[in-house]
């Protein structure tokens, strides 16, 4: 290989530092969305880059300070007679619930048959999936750290987007919209009252139109009578 392509690929620690900066702001932009989560650094939007660096140093070494803590052994009083019988007797609690859900799921399986042929099947069907998962080839480090990389905008967009969202949460966590439940137990009389006149309303429109059948009945009845008179005048006319 000559020596322009050694230089090509050649790994630098520039490069190095250059794809940890990428993925702890990718880390962060997308952690940083999480308003509600229970880590601190979680909760802060989105920040400018010396920002996120200086968080991150600082969440380093409070993680470092911890893991020290938990590491170095503390010296723990020897348990004293009634100590070890409470450990005894929550020892012997622990076993007798383990054996009354053992019965328990014994009874379950004895009175299913279908829950018992899963379960044989499953016993015989064991092996063969755990030597196919055996079998699959996991990816190492240096690959899953191109998978990152590779979907890195849609990452990117992916956390502006989920800032977006929580900027815009205060506008649907109002204190108007909170008390629609509320308002809404205090729209049921109306809802009541709007009830009781729509009933009325459809007795009234009832009743409007028998009026207007009758009314037209009559109208019909006189117009009979006009042309019998009518009738019976005009013979008499002519009869004269």
């Amino acid at each position: 290989m000559s020596e322009t392509a050694q230089e090509q690929y050649k790994i630098t620690n520039e490069m190095i530092d250059e794809i940890e900066s990428r993925l702890n702001k990718l880390e962060f932009m997308i952690s940083g969305s999480l308003s509600t989560s229970d880590d601190n650094l979680m909760k802060f939007p989105l920040l400018q880059q010396q920002t996120i660096q200086s968080l991150q140093q600082q969440q380093k070494k409070a993680t470092l300070k911890q893991f020290i803590q938990q590491t170095i052994p503390q010296k723990q009083p020897l348990p004293q007679p009634q100590q070890q019988s409470q450990i005894l007797q929550i020892t012997e609690n622990i076993v007798e619930t383990i054996n009354r859900y053992q019965t328990k799921l014994n009874t379950i399986k004895s009175e299913n048959e279908s829950i018992s042929a899963y379960l044989t099947l499953y016993n015989q069907c064991e092996k063969r999936f755990n030597q196919i998962l055996d079998d699959q080839p996991t990816l190492n480090s240096v690959e899953k750290l191109a998978i990152i990389l590779s979907a890195e905008d849609e990452l990117l967009q992916t956390a502006k987007n989920l800032q977006k969202l929580n900027e815009l949460e205060k506008f649907i966590n109002t204190e108007s919209l909170s008390s629609l439940p509320q308002l809404t137990l205090k729209l049921k009389p109306i809802e009541n009252l709007h009830a009781e006149q729509e009933a009325i309303t459809i007795q009234l429109n009832k009743k409007l139109g028998e009026k207007v059948q009758s009314y037209n009945d009559i109208i019909k009845e006189l117009s009979f009578r006009f042309q019998y008179w009518d009738k019976v005048l005009t013979e008499l006319e002519r009869s004269v």
